[in-house]
C-alpha cells in the first residue's frame, strides 16, 4: 500500500525565520497531523516520533544529514496506537567508526520514508508489525539493509542496497 504524504505545515531547523533550532523540539510541539519542515543542515541528535506527524529536509537527503552516536537515530513507537509517521528528504548516518545500532526502527505503526539515506549501522530498517511505504531509499555501509519482522506489510519504490557485510532485505515471521 502507498500511504500520502500529508501537507507541511510546521518548520523547524536553524535558518532565519524557523521555530525551533533543535527537530525534536518541533516534533515534541506538533499536533498529530501537523509535518515538520527541516532546512537543510547536519543535525546532531536521536529523534522519537511522535503520532500523525511528518518531517521533511527541505533540502533532500543530499542537503539534510541527520547524525547520531546513539540508536535507535529514529523512533517510531507507540504505546497500544496505530499511528501514521512520514519521514522524507534526510540523510541518517551513525557517528561510530563502525556500524552500529538501527538507522529507524517502527514498531507496530503505518510509516512511509521517501528520499532517504541510512549509512553506518547495524541495520538501516527495523520494521516490527509494520505497514509502510518506501520510495527512493538508499542503505549502503551498512552491516544489514532492512530486517522485516512479524506482521509486517511493506511496498518498496527504488530502493538501493549496497556495501552490506549481511543480508540485503531479511523478512522474518513466527506464525
Amino acid at each position: 500500500t502507498n500511504k500520502d504524504l500529508p501537507s507541511w505545515d510546521w518548520m523547524g531547523g536553524t535558518n532565519a525565520g524557523y521555530n525551533y533550532s533543535v527537530i525534536q523540539d518541533a516534533i515534541d510541539a506538533a499536533a498529530a497531523g501537523e509535518c515538520i519542515l527541516v532546512a537543510p543542515g547536519t543535525y546532531t541528535e536521536r529523534l522519537q516520533m511522535r503520532e500523525d506527524i511528518g518531517l521533511r529536509g527541505t533540502g533532500g537527503s543530499d542537503e539534510t544529514f541527520l547524525v547520531t552516536s546513539r540508536s535507535p537515530a529514529i523512533n517510531v513507537e507507540f504505546d497500544q496506537k496505530r499511528a501514521l509517521v512520514v519521514v522524507s528528504g534526510f540523510t541518517v548516518v551513525m557517528n561510530k567508526s563502525v556500524p552500529s545500532g538501527r538507522g529507524i526502527e517502527v514498531s507496530s505503526s503505518d510509516v512511509a520514508l521517501t528520499d532517504m539515506v541510512f549509512e553506518n549501522f547495524v541495520m538501516g530498517v527495523r520494521l516490527y508489525d509494520t505497514e509502510g511505504s518506501f520510495q527512493d531509499l538508499t542503505l549502503t555501509d551498512n552491516s544489514y539493509g532492512v530486517l522485516v519482522n512479524e506482521g509486517s506489510d511493506i511496498w518498496l519504490q527504488d530502493v538501493l542496497i549496497s556495501s552490506h557485510l549481511g543480508q540485503g532485505i531479511s523478512v522474518t515471521d513466527s506464525a
